[in-house]
């Protein structure tokens, strides 16, 4: 039984268990390299595995050096990460769909979903029944828009759904929002500490965050390691994702109640993942 945690007045029960499994049998490749040794090692043929490793190591390098100055061109960047990134955030939805089913079965009126990307977030405003009223839709890279519109097409919701190429700080309507939604997107935008700022400001008194963010993992940790070292690369070929932030710090920052759940899932470079609501004082306060 999963225990509920209050804010707000609504519970929400949201454990790991939840969390679907990849369907992944890793001892094929285990048994694979371990026979390939075994054979190796029997035939006294070191060399070869030597060379294997070596030739394995030189292949991944040059692979990723060639996708890095490949990405350093802004056009080649956008196109590229507006075809990865939706997948790759496809892939973490499908194993947290339950979770986010339960954290998001509460959001309503009018809905501010930053950084949206292809509307991943979309399917859950339309199961949470009639309470959404209207949607403003931001994503800056305009190239993932034709996919955007054909989600929005799929699932033909019963409220409006504006498309809007432009940045946060671009709305300058205060208390416009009941809700917004940050999903995966403090990664990408160059000034964390603003962007929530502005999330504090276009909210209404009582309105919400929703969040679903990677973070820094913890100190000592195999994925915090792979974050540090390659965290370089991946922000240039992702078109600007940093898996070495420390986001739920910053949405902490402000003057709400927050409540949050930590899931190790994805990739090494972004496992480790923040989900949670912040609720805006009644009385704005700022």
């Amino acid at each position: 039984m999963v225990s509920a945690k209050v804010i707000d007045g609504e519970e929400f029960r949201i454990d790991i268990s939840m969390i679907r499994k990849k369907k992944f049998n890793k001892q094929y490749f285990v048994f694979a390299g371990l026979g390939y040794v075994a054979v190796c090692v029997l035939t006294r043929n070191f060399l070869l595995i030597f060379m294997s490793v070596l030739y394995l190591i030189e292949i991944v390098f040059g692979l990723s050096m060639i996708l890095y100055f490949l990405m350093r061109n802004s056009y080649l960047s956008k196109k590229f990460s507006s075809i990865l990134i939706p997948r790759v955030m496809s892939m973490v939805d499908k194993q947290t769909n339950p979770l986010r089913k339960e954290l998001l079965k509460g959001i309503h009126g009018k809905v501010l979903d930053v950084g949206c990307a292809t509307g991943l977030y979309f399917k859950y405003y339309v199961s949470s029944g009639k309470k959404v009223s209207e949607v403003v839709a931001l994503e800056p890279n305009t190239m993932m828009h034709e996919e955007l519109q054909e989600t929005i097409s799929k699932l033909s919701p019963s409220f409006p759904i504006r498309i809007r190429g432009d940045f946060i700080e671009d709305i300058k309507e205060d208390n416009a929002f009941d809700c917004i939604v940050l999903g995966n997107v403090l990664c990408e935008i160059p000034d964390q500490e603003q962007a929530v700022k502005e999330c504090y400001r276009l909210l209404k008194p009582g309105g919400r965050v929703y969040f679903s963010e990677h973070v820094l993992s913890k100190p000592g940790t195999w994925s915090r390691f792979v974050q540090q070292t390659t965290g370089w690369w991946w922000c240039v070929i992702s078109g600007g994702c940093h898996c070495d932030r420390e986001s739920l710090k910053v949405i902490k920052s402000q003057n709400w109640e927050v409540l949050n759940w930590t899931l190790e899932i994805g990739l090494p470079w972004t496992r480790t993942f923040e989900i949670g609501v912040a609720v805006k004082p009644k009385t704005n306060v700022k």
